[in-house]
């Protein structure tokens, strides 16, 4: 048990923290997502929360939305910490639930 706690020896020479990448990893990883995916996964709620919907499109545009961010969403919070861009996602998840929220109140009145 020694080890884990903050002022032992095995923690303090531990080199990275539990929810950074290491420096080579992380760079490798981030090399491989290309530049329209790297834009992508910063900006898409920017450019989902600006889309206003006529209302026989608005329950299609949530379904899919719905399906993107079940089945999608843990693979966009990896690519944005491989890019150093984690800071991203609690308010890009803001903004989702906002346009999500808007949109149902449409569906349903």
């Amino acid at each position: 048990m020694e080890g884990i706690h903050p002022g032992s020896k095995r923690y303090s020479e531990f080199p990275y923290s539990f929810v950074c990448l290491p420096p080579p990893l992380a760079e490798r990883n981030a090399n491989h997502i290309g530049v329209s995916l790297a834009y992508a996964c910063r900006y898409w709620a920017d450019h989902l929360s600006l889309v206003a919907l006529p209302k026989n499109l608005t329950e299609n545009c949530v379904r899919m939305v719905d399906e993107v961010v079940r089945t999608r969403l843990l693979y966009w919070i990896e690519a944005l910490s491989l890019l150093g861009d984690i800071y991203v996602a609690m308010p890009s998840i803001a903004e989702v639930g906002h346009w999500y929220s808007v949109c149902l109140q449409r569906i349903l009145h």
